[in-house]
């Protein structure tokens, strides 16, 4: 039967076929498809992408997986060129902060300290019965001292704890900064070859766009204008808009907003291209998406 499509059959003793069925589907409309159709016009591979729903790849594409790996792993260095950057900006001023906490804490320390001693000398001396009268103003006050200051020394104690903690902490985010920094070659390598992956799927993707604009660009930013300078623009758009809902898996306009707090590849790709829908000639209000403003819950 020429029509009837029997994958991996090399039986020696037997060569039988058996038919799957789904849903409400007998075996006699599994053969019928399967007499109806010409199997040689649809290879395997295209089959098992049609049944999974999956997109056609276009040659000169990343997929979206690996579009956004490679946006996350950008991300991800440059965030962390940036964070080390900032990190030995801010140190002077943390270090001196976190000094002069060290220093009033052990300044307290030995100030209350000697104070309870001397309380303690002053009841030792005057807290008898023929002194108790003459030196009462002297005994309260020491009585007085000697129920706050280990209190006192006790929370100074705590803040000095702190102060080491922040100082070693700090000694630590600086010894790793500089090691990154010292690295900010290799880095910058890795971003340029990342850039250059991504570069060359935006030129094909903008170019795909702009000859074949699907509907989920076309409903964001509305139809392309004539040929121009806006043309231009909105190929430019398109392009980077095309590629950010490849890479997050998003089906029309930008997807969903970020949290306030929210700092990472997706946020940073979606801020990027609303900046570029922004600048864009407002198109006709029928064919355009409203771009939702990020907004403010957490």
């Amino acid at each position: 039967v020429r029509n009837l499509y029997v994958a991996m059959t090399r039986g020696t003793g037997m060569n039988e076929a058996f038919m799957v069925t789904s849903g409400e589907q007998t075996a006699v409309d599994v053969f019928a498809q399967s007499m109806a159709t010409d199997w040689i016009d649809l290879p395997a591979h295209a089959r098992r992408a049609e049944l999974r729903d999956e997109k056609p790849h276009r040659p000169g594409l990343l997929d979206g997986g690996q579009l956004r790996v490679l946006l996350e792993q950008r991300f991800d260095v440059a965030s962390t060129i940036e964070h080390s950057e900032n990190t030995l900006q801010r140190m002077p001023a943390a270090c001196q902060q976190a000094e002069r906490a060290k220093t009033a804490a052990e300044k307290t320390i030995t100030e209350k300290t000697a104070a309870y001693r001397i309380a303690e000398d002053v009841l030792a001396n005057y807290d008898r019965p023929l002194h108790r009268r003459k030196h009462a103003t002297e005994i309260a006050e020491a009585r007085f001292d000697i129920e706050r200051l280990p209190a006192v020394v006790k929370t100074a104690n705590n803040e000095l704890g702190v102060a080491v903690s922040t100082l070693e902490r700090l000694r630590v985010a600086e010894a790793q900064a500089k090691a990154n920094l010292h690295q900010r070659s290799d880095f910058e390598t890795k971003i340029d070859a990342i850039d250059e992956r991504l570069d060359h799927d935006l030129r094909v993707r903008t170019r795909i766009t702009r000859l074949e604009p699907p509907d989920a660009i076309v409903n964001t930013i509305g139809d392309r204008p004539a040929p121009g300078p806006a043309a231009r623009q909105w190929d430019a758009a398109a392009g980077r808009l095309a590629q950010h809902q490849a890479a997050f898996d998003i089906s029309d306009g930008l997807g969903r907003r970020p949290r306030v707090l929210d700092r990472n590849a997706y946020s940073e790709s979606r801020a990027e291209i609303a900046d570029l829908l922004s600048a864009l000639p407002q198109p006709a209000p029928a064919r355009r998406m409203q771009i939702e403003v990020p907004g403010i819950e957490l």
